[in-house]
C-alpha cells in the first residue's frame, strides 16, 4: 500500500482504479501471478537473481521484462520477477 501525504499534512491509502476493469484495489506491489501492467508503461519491478527493484517495463509479445539499467529477464529467468507497481507521479516543479 502507498501511504499518500498531502500538502496539508493529511495522510491516506491511495485507492487505485484498474483502467480496464473499474476495479479499485490498494496501491502497492502486484504479484505478477495476479496481472500484468500495460505494454510499454514504465513501472518498478522486482525480482530477478539477486531480488531487487528495477524501474523498466514489459515486452508481452517475447514475453520479456527490461530493465533501464540494461537488464534484461526472458525465458526460465522471466520467473524470477515476482511483483510490479506503477511509479509514482514525480514532483511538480517549484
Amino acid at each position: 500500500m502507498t501511504e499518500i501525504v498531502c500538502k496539508c499534512g493529511t495522510s491516506r491509502l491511495e485507492d487505485v482504479q484498474c483502467a480496464e476493469c473499474g476495479k479499485y484495489f490498494r496501491a502497492g506491489w502486484i504479484p505478477v501471478s495476479e496481472r500484468l501492467p500495460e505494454y510499454g508503461v514504465r513501472v518498478l519491478f522486482f525480482g530477478g537473481g539477486e531480488m531487487t527493484t528495477h524501474i523498466g517495463y514489459y515486452v508481452p509479445e517475447l514475453p520479456q521484462w527490461t530493465a533501464e539499467d540494461g537488464g534484461y529477464y526472458y525465458y526460465k529467468n522471466i520467473a524470477l520477477i515476482t511483483h510490479w507497481m506503477p511509479l509514482p507521479t514525480p514532483p511538480e516543479a517549484e
